[in-house]
């Protein structure tokens, strides 16, 4: 399993999180309302509480339509003030809203950081892991390559026919940390090994004929017929 793994499952889960968080905050602030503050009947009661106290001071009126006034003046106030109290509140509750959007949005920012950094993590794990096992699969296909070149050419040696003749070697080449790491190793005068091949030994195929000659002679010993053969040349 990729080590990284629940490194990043954290990474998403924490980003996931923030994302929620901000977009409750954006539905809570979109069903807000600002109440409409109307200053006219306030303006209309306090005309009115002066006409009537103006009528009072000169006589044009009595006590009862100046106490009428004022009440209703009195009455438009506290009114008023209530729908400036609830104004300024619904107000406050954006204003607190809008601190948590932004809040909530650096916060989407720094887990997305986090979160990008722990998927590259995961895939660098991932492309080492491949390029590791992608050299233990070149080596094989090397290696089974050579004994195709080696095989048809001991054939041809005995003038027998080969029906597939390799003419180019396989040509595998540094992809990742692993295998330009092999190419490095085995050609240290490389600037680096991305794009180079990995297996670069010409005298690697006449090896491998020597040592598939040898296995077949020993083979031949064990079955005891190399040794019938030997004695049928010297008789």
């Amino acid at each position: 399993m990729n080590p990284s793994l629940k490194t990043l499952q954290a990474a998403h889960l924490k980003y996931a999180g923030a994302v929620e968080s901000q977009q409750k905050i954006l539905s809570v602030i979109a069903s807000q309302s600002l109440p409409d503050v109307d200053s006219t009947r306030l303006d209309v009661a306090r005309s009115a509480y002066e006409s009537a106290a103006a009528d009072m001071a000169i006589g044009l009126s009595n006590d009862a339509g100046l106490a009428e006034a004022t009440k209703a003046f009195k009455v438009a106030q506290q009114d008023h003030e209530k729908a400036v109290a609830a104004h300024q509140h619904s107000q406050a509750v954006v204003n607190g809203l809008q601190s948590k959007l932004q809040a909530a949005n650096a916060a989407i920012e720094a887990a997305k950081s986090v979160l990008t950094a722990a998927e590259g993590a995961y895939l660098t794990h991932e492309i080492e892991a491949a390029d590791t096992e992608y050299l233990r699969l070149a080596h094989g296909v090397q290696e089974q390559w050579l004994r195709i070149a080696a095989c048809t050419k001991l054939l041809l040696d005995r003038k027998l026919s080969a029906r597939f003749v390799p003419k180019d070697p396989v040509m595998l080449t540094g992809i990742g940390p692993t295998s330009c790491a092999f190419v490095l190793e085995t050609r240290p005068h490389e600037p680096t090994g991305i794009g180079q091949p990995l297996f670069v030994n010409s005298s690697a195929e006449a090896l491998k004929r020597a040592e598939i000659r040898a296995q077949m002679e020993a083979d031949s010993k064990a079955s005891g017929l190399f040794s019938k053969a030997m004695a049928a040349i010297k008789n």
